[in-house]
């Protein structure tokens, strides 16, 4: 399944299921064509990617993206936009 949904279906799904086979450990590569902010947080910018979510109003994957940081301010804030 998640490799028809990293199949290029939709930048959006593809950049989803990207992500979350990274956060479960997945070594398998994403695919072209990821969404924007996925593509950031996939390439490690995790910054931008918590910016650019903020900005389209998805504040969860603000977080999400924020957790991909060893930062201790960064960490912080994810947990309190779960707050």
């Amino acid at each position: 399944m998640a490799d028809q949904a990293s199949d290029g279906v939709s930048p959006w799904l593809s950049g989803e299921a990207a992500a979350w086979l990274r956060r479960t450990g997945s070594d398998r590569e994403p695919r072209r064509g990821l969404a924007e902010p996925y593509r950031l947080q996939l390439d490690g910018d995790w910054r931008n990617a918590a910016k650019l979510w903020d900005e389209i109003g998805c504040p969860y994957d603000a977080a999400l993206a924020l957790l991909d940081s060893s930062e201790e301010p960064a960490l912080r804030q994810a947990l309190d936009i779960c707050q």
